[in-house]
């Protein structure tokens, strides 16, 4: 079962109900694109995979003109590893309005419309690095 709406808690509380398998979109994309940084990393993918955080996807963008604060890396990594405002806001005990606010100054400051344009932009450098 999908649904593009649920976060983590919601997805568990429908699973719980109906028995079956709940994913969330911003869990499907962010274990491919784990999966895909782990490959570019060279990583063996015989073992457990290693959890690469949203911190290796903002190291892999280019510094924008203003940099961020401590606290926009911070909501930007858990955005990136696909968390949702309210989850983000309890990990880091603030607002999940607050989350709203440091995200979207974080996307202004890199110009970007949403997460997936970040990994995407992450992925595509790093292969023209390369």
């Amino acid at each position: 079962m999908h649904s593009v709406g649920y976060d983590d808690a919601s997805a568990r509380q429908i699973g719980a109900v109906t028995g079956k398998l709940v994913v969330t979109a911003r869990r499907i994309i962010g274990g491919a694109a784990r999966l895909h940084l782990s490959e570019m990393a060279g990583v063996s993918q015989s073992g457990a995979m290693p959890a690469l955080k949203g911190e290796a996807l903002i190291e892999r963008l280019p510094s924008p003109a203003i940099p961020l604060t401590q606290r926009e890396r911070q909501v930007l990594c858990h955005v990136l590893e696909g968390k949702a405002n309210k989850s983000i806001g309890r990990l880091l005990g603030i607002s999940h309005r607050t989350v709203e606010i440091h995200r979207s100054r974080a996307m202004n400051k890199l110009s970007a419309t949403s997460p997936t344009e970040l990994i995407r932009r992450a992925l595509i450098l790093d292969r023209s690095a390369s």
